[in-house]
This record gives C-alpha cells, structure tokens and sequence, in this order.
C-alpha cells in the first residue's frame, strides 16, 4: 500500500512521493520469503511481491536520477533484484560515460546467475584504445560467468554469443578464440 500511496503524493508533494516510496522498499524487507513450494513462486519470480516492490521502487528512482539512493538500498534488496538493478546502474552510468562506477558495478555480477552480457558489451566498446587492460578484464568476467553458469545458459540477444558477436573486434584474437570455444 505504501508503494502505490507514494504514486498518489507526486502530483502533490514529490519530497513525500519519494519518501513514501522508500519507506514501502524498507517496509518490503518484512515480507517473509515464499517457500519453493509457494503457488506465487520463488523469490524473484513475478508473484514474488517483496521482490516486485522492490524493484519497481529501485527503477523508480534510477529513472528519476536518484542514483545514491537506490544504491544505498540496493544491497538490501533480493538477490534477483540486486542483479537486476545493478545492470540498469551498469547501463545508466555508462551512458553517463562513468566507467569507472559502471565497472565496479559490473565486478560485483561476475557470479551472478543472469549475468548481464550485453551491458557489459555496451561497456567494454565505450572503453578507449588505452584501455586495453580493462576490456580484457570485463571479456574475460563475461566468459568465466558463463563457464560458471554454463549448464543455464540461454540464447537471447543478452548472451555469451551476443557479447562475443558485439566485442570481439576490440580484445587480442587468441581471447577471442578462447571464448568461442
């Protein structure tokens, strides 16, 4: 209720719109988690609420240049959408062309079970000839996620094979290779 009550205030008071937002995210953190044997679904599946709000309200603020403050809640959020919202920080600080922030965003996904290939793609192909070193280390984050999670790799235009297709100009050919193989 709180998160649809913040929707109500911001026609009238955006301070309190924002407010009222945060308090529904911390609110959200009360929600027991589903069990796996729950009809809603597991924790980041769409009937997962504590999940669902927490999203929303972390997107929320990304869209409305409130950046501190959705990474100052983002580590208490659900794994799934710690993920999540980190990519969307990912995309958002390297249109802001903030690469620095954009790739330690990116380090912490390296375990992560969905991991976002094609924001690191937009990443590495933002980085300059000088810097070389780091387009090999993100290359080389993205090919050991996908060695880790190999067995629930996906075929989306968010891949491996994507990531390779789109980058593979820009690090040394013998990683290339590697990647492919």
């Amino acid at each position: 209720m709180l998160w649809r009550a913040s929707y109500a205030y911001v026609t009238l008071d955006s301070k309190k719109a924002e407010s009222v937002a945060k308090d529904s995210f911390v609110a959200s953190e009360a929600i027991e988690d589903p069990p796996d044997r729950d009809q809603c679904g597991p924790i980041g599946s769409a009937g997962d609420i504590k999940s669902w709000i927490q999203e929303r309200v972390l997107s929320d603020m990304i869209r409305k240049e409130k950046i501190a403050e959705a990474e100052e809640l983002l580590p208490q959020a659900t794994e799934p959408v710690r993920t999540r919202i980190a990519t969307e920080l990912v995309k958002h600080y390297v249109e802001k062309k903030n690469v620095p922030r954009a790739e330690a965003l990116l380090s912490q996904l390296t375990d992560a079970g969905q991991y976002p290939f094609a924001a690191a793609a937009d990443l590495l192909l933002n980085l300059g000839p000088e810097q070389s070193a780091e387009r090999m280390t993100i290359f080389n984050q993205a090919l050991s996620n996908f060695q880790q999670h190999a067995n629930r790799a996906s075929f989306s235009t968010d891949d491996v094979g994507s990531f390779i297709e789109r980058t593979w100009l820009h690090v040394p050919p013998a990683l290339v290779l590697e990647a492919i193989d």
